[in-house]
């Protein structure tokens, strides 16, 4: 099931990556290595943003707190 969503990640990238690069006319090699440099700093950005969310949610206190009334009923 993971290998799926990884390879169906990859595919998706893929195909954004050539109509990003059918639309701008990205020539020269230059551009193409910029582009592909670019793409893999803003998927290792993800994968940086997902752990920090990931290690926040999971410092979270989700139970709730058992708290007791210390008022006296008349």
């Amino acid at each position: 099931m993971f290998k799926k969503i990884i390879i169906g990640a990859i595919i998706v990238l893929l195909i954004g990556a050539y109509f990003i690069q059918k639309d701008t006319g990205l020539d020269t090699r230059d551009q193409k290595t910029s582009f592909v440099k670019g793409m893999f700093s803003w998927v290792g950005n993800l994968f940086v943003n997902i752990k920090d969310v990931t290690s926040y949610t999971t410092k979270k206190q989700w139970l709730p707190t058992n708290e007791t009334d210390n008022s006296t009923e008349d």
